[in-house]
């Protein structure tokens, strides 16, 4: 979905409960590995496929057959594959300035890709708009697809050339199973790429890209994580009221990005703010990068110990990096 991120080498905040590589450790419980790309392991969380069940068992009693079976296609190999595009363009784009690759989560809100990273804001916004790039390039496949679903026989040509879908033909055309599991496919893209690019919350791309912006524009680390976190509470709170209206899907998201956005303005109120995946590394601002070592030793969180030997996140490796700096600390997720 957007991308996120977990904390390599620093023990976590003591008010954050994340596993060993920074994720939620409810989201990490359940979530087993699939198979490998590249090297790259391709893990699915137990709750995409519980979620998968429910809403075909659902549109099975009662819309019938059709219904269920479109609705197993777009929220299962079609949802997961598009996701899939999107974290795997999030990971090229970062390797290609140098990052390292942990592993791709999926599940039912999205994914996430665990990529270690130091990057420039410029660098930070490319990282984080391929995903939703990849998503217009997948809808121009579905275009395509659907396209050549629609029979010859239902078009005609006009005396101008132009080719049309013939109008005593077009419920026929319409009703196509395929030529509408295309269209909702293709749909399902545009929403894609529309949430992750004109949404700026965490954890969707456009959270990522808006504290890329307030760190090119030198805004302070504290400033900057109220801004993400009220944005965050008012978008997150407005498609939770909308999701409510009926869908429960879009509820859930939104309730996702409120939480996130709580969490985020819990830790600026109790100091912890460059402990939150959003912050890891940022640069911005009088606060400036933080010190990277303590008497020979790496600083962990606010009352949280010191990793000996190991690096802070927010000097996680990139191009640039030498030594123990290259350990990763980022994730980016994609809706």
């Amino acid at each position: 979905m957007a991308y996120v991120g977990p904390q390599f080498g620093v023990a976590p905040a003591p008010s954050v409960r994340a596993s060993q590589s920074g994720a939620p450790s409810w989201l990490e419980t359940a979530t087993y590995t699939v198979f490998e790309f590249s090297g790259i392991p391709l893990r699915l969380h137990a709750s995409f496929l519980i979620f998968l069940g429910v809403k075909t068992f659902i549109g099975l009693a009662y819309f019938g057959f059709t219904f269920a079976w479109m609705t197993f296609l777009l929220d299962g190999p079609i949802l997961f594959l598009s996701v899939l595009v999107a974290e795997l363009a999030h990971c090229a784009v970062a390797h290609h300035y140098g990052a390292q690759i942990t592993n791709i989560s999926l599940w039912p809100l999205g994914g996430l890709s665990y990529v270690g990273h130091r990057s420039a804001p410029g660098e930070e916004i490319q990282i984080a708009l391929a995903g939703p790039v990849s998503h217009i390039l997948q809808g121009i496949l579905w275009l395509f697809l659907g396209a050549e679903m629609v029979p010859v026989s239902a078009l005609t040509t006009s005396s101008s050339g132009q080719t049309t879908v013939a109008s005593s033909d077009y419920s026929t055309v319409y009703n196509d199973f395929w030529l509408q599991l295309c269209s909702f496919a293709l749909l399902l893209q545009f929403l894609l790429f529309w949430l992750n690019v004109t949404l700026p919350v965490y954890p969707l791309d456009g959270g990522r890209v808006l504290v890329a912006g307030l760190s090119y524009l030198g805004v302070g680390l504290e400033s900057a994580a109220y801004i993400v976190a009220g944005a965050g509470l008012l978008n997150g709170g407005l498609i939770l009221l909308y999701g409510l209206l009926g869908n429960a899907t879009t509820a859930a998201l939104g309730l996702w990005v409120v939480y996130e956005a709580y969490n985020l303005r819990r830790k600026v109120a109790n100091g912890e703010a460059e402990y939150h995946p959003l912050f890891t590394h940022y640069i911005g601002g009088s606060s400036g990068p933080l010190p990277t070592t303590m008497g020979g030793q790496y600083p962990g969180p606010p009352g949280g110990g010191v990793n000996v030997g190991m690096p802070p996140p927010y000097m996680a490796g990139g191009p640039d990096a030498k030594g123990p700096t290259s350990a990763p600390s980022g994730m980016y997720g994609a809706l």
